[in-house]
């Protein structure tokens, strides 16, 4: 990006970005959003952090560099549609409710456990990171939702996490088993294991939109 008499000229692959993400963002809020509004509260994005763009395309390969500014745009433009779809609808942002990664795998833990709420079992104060039931819901019905969503996944995503989640051996050791299988370290199984979490998590709305932007 160049700026002409203070305005900004962007390059092919800003606006190839741009388009993208609200293509993404405008299909998923139709009926809150307009397409040229999250299309200019994109490029506004974009003036005021064009210096994290140069920074990611120095230092990253070309596709990897584009793929964050996407993402980056992508979690902009969510701050934005999901503002607008709060105000059409009466709501308020901390009536909103968020999946964390850890949250998901200890409520994927008890969707598999048929005993989890015999009296002694697993209580809500001990489900990993997030806000408490009451900003969302109460545990069953985050169970449930939990399984819906695992029920939706693809067959291989379903079993790979049934293995791993399924309470018949500790976490850790599971990964341990997979780290062996695919000939990796147990760190990247981990992460590979993660990444299904994250597809799952997905189908329960996503992460917050209102953390931090890509590094």
């Amino acid at each position: 990006m160049t700026a002409v008499n203070g305005n900004p000229v962007y390059t092919a692959g800003d606006h190839a970005a741009v388009r993208s993400a609200t293509k993404i963002l405008c299909a998923r809020y139709r009926g809150y959003v307009e397409y040229e509004d999250v299309q200019q509260e994109l490029y506004l994005w974009l003036w005021e952090n064009y210096w994290k763009v140069e920074r990611w395309r120095e230092n990253r390969q070309s596709h990897h560099a584009e793929r964050t500014l996407v993402k980056a745009l992508r979690n902009a433009g969510e701050r934005y549609c999901r503002a607008e779809k709060a105000q059409l609808v009466g709501l308020e942002p901390e009536d909103e409710f968020f999946y964390s990664i850890p949250m998901v795998a200890d409520l994927l833990q008890l969707y598999f456990d048929p005993e989890w709420m015999i009296p002694g079992g697993m209580k809500l104060d001990e489900i990993s990171s997030g806000a408490p039931a009451s900003e969302g819901g109460n545990l069953m019905t985050m169970v449930a939702d939990v399984g819906r969503a695992y029920e939706a996944l693809p067959a291989a995503d379903r079993q790979l996490l049934e293995f791993v989640y399924d309470g018949e051996q500790p976490v850790s050791d599971q990964i341990t088993v997979k780290s062996l299988e695919w000939g990796i370290t147990w760190n990247a199984a981990y992460s590979r294991i993660r990444r299904v979490l994250g597809r799952l998590r997905a189908g329960l709305g996503g992460p917050s939109p209102y953390g931090k932007d890509p590094e």
